[in-house]
């Protein structure tokens, strides 16, 4: 890291900012997730976050 500043190189980072998790039970065994994701509009390249907005990977477990 001291390297890169050192050498003046001008770094820009780009990511999703935060989000919300909501379940919602729909009956018989059934639930709706819904994930909201908030992302920095004005700073932010659409570009590089597009692939974390086409979908998301999450697991349920029984803890017991």
């Amino acid at each position: 890291m001291v390297l890169l500043v050192a050498l003046g190189l001008n770094l820009k980072a780009t990511h999703i900012v935060g989000g919300e998790l909501y379940y919602e039970y729909l009956g018989n065994n059934n639930y709706r997730v819904t994930l909201d994701y908030f992302i920095d509009c004005v700073n932010g390249n659409p570009g590089a976050i597009k692939p974390d907005l086409d979908g998301s990977n999450f697991a349920v477990f029984n803890g017991f």
